[in-house]
């Protein structure tokens, strides 16, 4: 992933309205929100620390400040002008971490599942070289 091309990303919490429709569609009320735009530091603490971990210090960040009931997380992820969304129930998230293995970041996985465009992937799959 080419770094300099990240924009944004945000992350909220939010609580399902509705179960998923025909399509897949979800509405939701957001009751927490945290966003990072992506400058010079942002991109250095990313090439030092690695993507996972700046991405789970925005997830633990978010879900110790907010104090309502949610069960679900939002993501958005502006990359080159385009921007990626999706969201998961926690349960799920929490499933990842609980019975994936070790090596497996419900987090990062979860913005995998996210910024899926072709173009991001290096040759060995991977969407980042600083994991």
């Amino acid at each position: 992933m080419d770094l300099n091309k990240l924009e944004k990303i945000t992350m909220s919490l939010m609580v399902a309205e509705n179960e998923p429709d025909d399509l897949n569609k979800t509405k939701y009320v957001v009751k927490a929100t945290a966003t990072v735009v992506v400058k010079e530091s942002v991109v250095k603490a990313i090439e030092q620390y690695g993507l996972k971990s700046v991405l789970n210090v925005i997830y633990d960040d978010i879900l110790e400040k907010c104090k309502d009931p949610v069960d679900s997380i939002g993501l958005w992820v502006n990359y080159d002008n385009k921007e990626y969304e999706n969201s998961i129930k926690l349960s799920t998230l929490n499933d990842i971490k609980q019975y994936g293995s070790n090596d497996i970041d419900a987090i990062y996985e979860f913005f995998r599942m996210t910024v899926k465009e072709p173009a991001l992937a290096t040759e060995d799959g991977e969407i980042d070289s600083v994991v």
